[in-house]
């Protein structure tokens, strides 16, 4: 999460309070899309995939994502 954040703020240029619910569930949404991927690019290495090193069983990987899933759906943007 620390790394998707990190990317985050480079994207978005508001970080005050009111768009702190829209910036939270974007890092979710983006946590989810990277496990999908399986790809989380490190913030200080360029072209170096965090998650290529792992091993991460399918069936994790799926409950992972739909735990993530879940806290995204819970918020009505």
């Amino acid at each position: 999460m620390k790394t998707i954040v990190l990317h985050l703020c480079e994207e978005e240029r508001s970080w005050a309070a009111k768009d702190l619910r829209l910036r939270y569930v974007q890092a979710l949404q983006n946590t989810v899309f990277s496990l999908d991927a399986k790809f989380i690019e490190h913030y200080f290495i360029e072209d170096e995939n965090l998650l290529s090193e792992k091993d991460i069983p399918d069936r994790e990987l799926h409950m992972i994502k739909e735990y993530f899933g879940r806290l995204v759906n819970n918020y009505n943007l």
